[in-house]
């Protein structure tokens, strides 16, 4: 077969690239399209700057998954869609690129003498990394328009894609003697400097491809990371910035811009940009998080608990933002925000004792004997209290005139009646204080298979008396029983009142 055909003066008047690749793209080739535009003579048909800026938009928008921007930039630059260039504009902007392929080998048909159809066969055999097919192409396109550097780039990332870095170098070279601000080229050394070892070359390079080709977020992202890398956190800071402008979805790129910030000092304007993140994921329960800390460290505290709470509504089970929260709901005096979230810590962690002292002592505070005792005796199974949980819990001990030791027996009738005993005394010491108490109570507990009550309850109460019922509650929760097996017992309890004698 073959690739060029001249008459006897040598004048080139036709072109026939062979073109064999055994891809989908290649499947058909489509036949010329009629048209009665005449053959254009070499350099008529486009402006090889030109070509390759518009190229290069495209290039990215595609990249960047802009499908409206790409189609209104091609919308825009249509001013005669007769035209060979407006017809390679279309083609070349088409997503599918085995459909683009084939309208670029149509155009090539259609207009012999005109380069660009080939430079966009040309571009699809790069982006597919067919060397061969693309070499040809890039053969046929230089004949008909020696000007174009932006085929001499696009050879260079096909070779750099095949690991040939000398030849890629080369291409890169004979692009900028061309063009010095193609952008393809500049984007294609400062790979080649950053994947060997130069990141202050590399650095040049990205620092003049991101002003050549503002629209590449490869570019934009890739210097940023080289920045990064350099622990140069306020320049990269602003080099992630500008990726977020080209990013469809900057959630990450705001994240790492802030967080560069924030360890370079610059915590105010760091929290701007996480406020920018958080438009573009407002569930994030760790960045919601963050703006909490961020607003606490600037004094803001009903901005902590406004950002914590939108937080722990999308994750209810995060021990530590559970917790941050109750402490911001005490610190700001609101017991029934803060026993809510502590709650929710001890669900996620029972045997959280930080949890159940704060507990305590709101419970304390407000006059609620028996819930402060039941969260002091659980703060104490986790370790020694401090000293203030320590002595609130003696003081108590002895207000509810609880045994020294825990009730045992041989039986659990046994042990009832060694907590029974303590009970009655207490009961006693009550009489003097309210010469008519009297009425019944009914524990129920549930004994593990060692013997410890996992769970005591007060039923049918007609005591009325708050002491007395804490006292008989923890007396009996505090019991040992026979180890063995898992058991429930009931005890009702019956005080006649002054001068008679319980049951």
């Amino acid at each position: 077969m073959r690739l060029w055909r001249r008459k006897a003066a040598g004048v080139l008047v036709g072109v026939g690239l062979v073109v064999g690749c055994e891809t989908p793209a290649a499947e058909q080739k489509p036949a010329a399209a009629p048209t009665n535009e005449p053959a254009v003579p070499l350099g008529v048909t486009h402006d090889p700057l030109k070509v390759a800026r518009q190229m290069r938009v495209l290039d990215a928008l595609m990249a960047r998954g802009e499908v409206k921007g790409k189609d209104e930039f091609v919308r825009l630059q249509m001013s005669d869609p007769t035209r060979v260039w407006e017809k390679f504009l279309m083609a070349y902007a088409l997503e599918d690129r085995r459909v683009a392929w084939r309208e670029l080998d149509g155009l090539r048909k259609a207009y012999p003498g005109s380069a660009l159809g080939y430079l966009g066969i040309f571009s699809v055999y790069v982006e597919w990394k067919l060397v061969d097919e693309a070499v040809k192409a890039f053969d046929a396109t230089l004949k008909l328009d020696p000007k174009l550097a932006v085929v001499h780039a696009r050879m260079g990332n096909l070779y750099a894609a095949k690991g040939n870095v000398e030849k890629a170098a080369a291409a890169y070279e004979e692009a900028l003697k061309l063009d010095p601000e193609d952008g393809d080229a500049m984007l294609g050394k400062a790979r080649l400097a950053k994947a060997a070892n130069k990141p202050d070359e590399a650095l040049a390079l990205y620092d003049k491809t991101t002003a050549l080709w503002p629209e590449s977020l490869a570019a934009a992202k890739e210097r940023a990371e080289l920045l990064e890398a350099q622990d140069r956190k306020k320049d990269a800071a602003q080099g992630w910035l500008l990726t977020a402008k080209l990013e469809r979805r900057p959630y990450d790129a705001y994240l790492k811009a802030a967080a560069l910030l924030a360890q370079d000092g610059d915590r105010a304007t760091a929290e701007e940009v996480y406020k920018q993140a958080l438009q573009a994921n407002p569930t994030d329960s760790t960045l919601l998080t963050t703006l909490g800390k961020l607003a606490a460290e600037r004094g803001d505290k009903e901005g902590q608990r406004a950002y914590f709470a939108r937080a722990v509504e999308n994750q209810p089970d995060d021990l530590d933002l559970q917790r941050a929260l109750a402490l911001a709901y005490l610190e700001k005096g609101e017991n029934a925000g803060a026993e809510r979230h502590l709650q929710e810590v001890l669900r996620l962690k029972p045997e959280d004792q930080e949890a159940h002292v704060a507990l305590a002592r709101m419970y304390m505070a407000a006059g609620k004997i028996k819930e402060t005792m039941e969260h002091l005796e659980e703060a104490a199974k986790v370790g020694p209290l401090d000293d203030q949980a320590a002595a609130m819990r003696e003081s108590l001990q002895k207000k509810l005139m609880l045994p020294l030791t825990a009730p045992t027996g041989k039986d659990p009738q046994k042990v009832f009646d060694a907590a029974l005993k303590s009970i009655v005394a207490a009961y006693k010491l009550r009489l003097k204080e309210n010469p008519k108490l009297s009425g019944g109570v009914t524990v129920e507990v549930e004994v593990d298979e060692a013997g410890a009550v996992k769970v005591a309850r007060l039923k049918e109460d007609s005591l009325k008396d708050e002491l007395l019922l804490a006292n008989i509650y923890f007396t009996v929760k505090m019991a040992k029983f026979p180890a063995g097996k898992k058991s429930r017992y009931s005890y009702p309890i019956t005080f006649a009142g002054k001068g008679k004698k319980g049951k």
